[in-house]
């Protein structure tokens, strides 16, 4: 995935530094907002700690679950306890610990450690934190994401069942049985 010549190009206009630089701080930054995404716990923002919390209580999940039963929503139980694991998955797992050490002691405050004689920052060695893990994080949020719109929204995340209906609701307005399909070849 490295293209070869635009990188010998910026090493030899001295811009590769610069690139190096912007890559990491966006890289850094993408890591901070799914920190903030994920486990950000101040009741204002909305994060999945915080859906979790809600989601657990079971006020809110009856509510939930008459509301898909009155609108024929099919498997919401098995929809929601999915949601519970996925989320929970994603909130416990190892890749987002390392990621919030990160923003809490590097990005957010610069911890600075005393080792004998001197000070440093945060290793980031020590984390083995490898390139991809963001974007398996990023993929699982995308999913849970989709199965929370599902359940709280009462909707598919599919297009099908919206077309479906309206073209229902055409049909019966025109008081046809279906709509035909149009042959591309309107000349009027």
């Amino acid at each position: 995935m490295v293209n070869d010549v635009l990188v010998a190009r910026m090493g030899r206009e001295g811009k590769r530094d610069g690139f190096e630089r912007l890559r990491n701080l966006l890289y850094w930054n993408l890591i901070q907002e799914i920190v903030k995404l994920t486990l950000d716990d101040d009741k204002r923002t909305p994060s999945l700690v915080n859906f979790l919390k809600k989601f657990y209580d079971e006020k809110i999940r009856s509510e939930l679950a008459e509301k898909a039963e009155r609108n024929g929503s099919e498997n919401f139980e098995g929809n929601f306890d999915l949601l519970l694991e996925k989320t929970k998955s994603l909130v416990e797992g190892e890749s987002l610990k390392r990621f919030l050490t990160v923003r809490d002691k590097l990005i957010s405050h610069n911890e600075l450690r005393k080792d004998e004689d001197k000070y440093s920052f945060l290793d980031l060695r020590t984390l083995n934190i490898e390139y991809g893990e963001e974007r398996k994080a990023v993929e699982k949020l995308e999913e849970i994401s989709k199965l929370m719109s599902s359940i709280v929204l009462n909707t598919s995340t599919s297009c099908e069942p919206c077309i479906e209906q309206e073209k229902a609701n055409v049909c019966k307005f025109w008081e046809v049985d279906e709509i035909e399909p149009s042959s591309g070849n309107d000349s009027d």
